[in-house]
């Protein structure tokens, strides 16, 4: 995994996530990127995965869920919808995720909306970035991979 820096908190508590912290869970990873919750591909986006996840037994990825929100959005999209199982880090500091994993929207200093799969030593296994950004991603693809990885473990 590329490094950086995300902001996540609550109320007045913020703290920084890095990729050492996520590696300590040793779960796969989905990583669920985009610009923000706000919008209808990355809320169906992650809505979609988030159920996904939660179905499998035994070894459960961590979702993890990444945008240029701020940590306030990100919690209240979270309490609204019941999704306490992902980890959520905003971007919106200094943008490290988007810059050091090569998925920023410059023009807007946003997210491109992208997914991750990385496994439980922070290899990079498997990455889809949707052609047209209203477009969703190859979610099959994206399931048969963290499948994969959990099973083999």
């Amino acid at each position: 995994m590329t490094d950086f820096a995300l902001t996540t908190g609550r109320g007045d508590t913020y703290s920084v996530i890095l990729p050492e912290h996520l590696l300590d869970y040793h779960r796969p990873m989905l990583f669920m990127v985009g610009s923000s919750v706000e919008t209808p591909v990355t809320c169906l986006q992650t809505l979609f995965f988030a159920r996904r996840l939660s179905l499998f037994k035994g070894v459960q990825p961590l979702g993890v869920l990444v945008t240029s929100d701020l940590p306030f959005t990100l919690n209240s999209f979270a309490a609204a919808r019941q999704l306490d199982g992902l980890v959520r880090g905003s971007d919106y500091l200094d943008r490290s995720f988007g810059i050091n994993w090569g998925v920023p929207l410059d023009e807007c200093m946003l997210l491109t909306r992208t997914a991750f799969v990385v496994d439980v030593d922070g290899t990079i296994c498997h990455v889809d970035v949707p052609d047209v950004y209203t477009n969703e991603l190859d979610y099959k693809s994206i399931l048969s991979t963290i499948t994969t990885l959990c099973q083999n473990l």
